[in-house]
């Protein structure tokens, strides 16, 4: 398709005088990196391709399963039976909305040792996580190089967001100085999640993050919305001056590392980051493992070997990380890993 033709397809945005011909040419030069492309992240994902977002980096350390297909509206039942990388099968999904688009699926966990390396170049980064330590490491991140991102969370009925646009307003550690401990926030787990809320949250999110890239960027205000009662709030925060991430005396070094096992919200599966920063030969951990999977069990392809062993199933990324579902609690996950895959 010709450039031309190609352009032709976002022809309703030219009337409007926030985007026009030259605000959409310049969507097509703007990187994108969403992390977390689940059911908020994928959709702001989505709406950010089908607006004529050129280049997208789509960063997920998870696995389809058919208990998100209520609310992750990029995967399908073929995603969950095959048990595909979130991150791939958003790929997938997003080149089939627009082939011209440059889309890049990373099956990988984003930490202190990679983040350079996923969000470097991205011109915006939209938060599609659910865990505080990895919020944190992208606010450390992009107010190091002064990049814009969007924090947004979502549980039960209600979905907040805020942009933080570093030198122009506070960061997350401003409004959050500490992380809370544990058990304190609501999950998806301890609250469920109500299925069209992350979509309805992420056309708010979308909306803020064309602003960004067209170069008419929003007050920062941190929102919450109710979807069920149909109510929210608005606040407008502060910069704190001791603020660890952008005040003065900021910490040079990003946050601690994310604890070794992970639960990952809503279905009992805990993730384990191995010790060792190679690789893994997936290859011959498939040929490891078959002695031990259940008959007809073991799968290997997509980037992933997945079998089950008892009542567990294994899932394990090239870069050693594994997903282990069916452990009673993160004891037995890591032991689980240890016994079959090792450190």
């Amino acid at each position: 398709m010709s450039g031309g033709a190609e352009l032709e397809r976002f022809r309703r945005h030219f009337p409007l005088p926030q985007v026009g011909r030259k605000g959409q040419a310049r969507l097509a030069e703007a990187t994108v990196a969403v992390v977390g492309c689940g059911a908020t992240g994928g959709a702001v994902a989505e709406f950010l391709i089908r607006a004529g977002v050129g280049n997208l980096r789509a960063i997920d350390r998870d696995v389809v399963a058919f208990d998100n297909l209520h609310r992750q509206i990029l995967f399908d039942e073929s995603d969950a039976a095959e048990g595909r990388p979130k991150a791939l099968a958003a790929m997938r999904a997003l080149q089939a909305v627009n082939g011209a688009a440059r889309i890049e699926g990373l099956a990988q966990n984003l930490d202190r040792t990679n983040f350079e390396m996923l969000l470097g170049q991205a011109d915006l980064i939209v938060d599609g996580t659910d865990n505080i330590p990895t919020r944190y490491l992208i606010n450390h991140y992009a107010v190091a190089r002064g990049v814009p991102w969007i924090y947004l969370g979502v549980a039960g009925t209600e979905a907040a967001w805020m942009p933080i646009l570093p030198g122009r307003g506070p960061c997350l550690r401003c409004v959050f100085p500490e992380p809370p401990p544990p058990g304190s926030l609501p999950t998806c787990d301890s609250v469920g999640v109500l299925g069209p809320v992350p979509a309805a949250a992420a056309a708010a999110v979308a909306v803020l993050a064309l602003r960004i890239l067209l170069g008419d960027p929003p007050v920062p205000r941190l929102a919450t919305w109710d979807y069920w009662r149909g109510e929210g709030r608005s606040l407008r925060p502060l910069r704190r001056v001791e603020c660890r991430a952008c005040g003065p005396e900021a910490d040079p070094d990003p946050p601690g590392l994310e604890p070794r096992v992970v639960e990952l919200c809503g279905r009992g599966m805990h993730q384990i980051v191995p010790r060792s920063t190679d690789s893994l030969d997936l290859g011959r951990l498939a040929r490891t493992l078959e002695s031990v999977c259940e008959p007809g069990s073991l799968r290997s392809g997509a980037g992933v070997v997945q079998c089950r062993v008892d009542t567990i199933r294994l899932v394990v990324f090239p870069d050693g990380r594994a997903l282990v579902e069916g452990a009673a609690n993160e004891d037995e996950a890591l032991a689980i890993f240890d016994r079959y895959i090792g450190s």
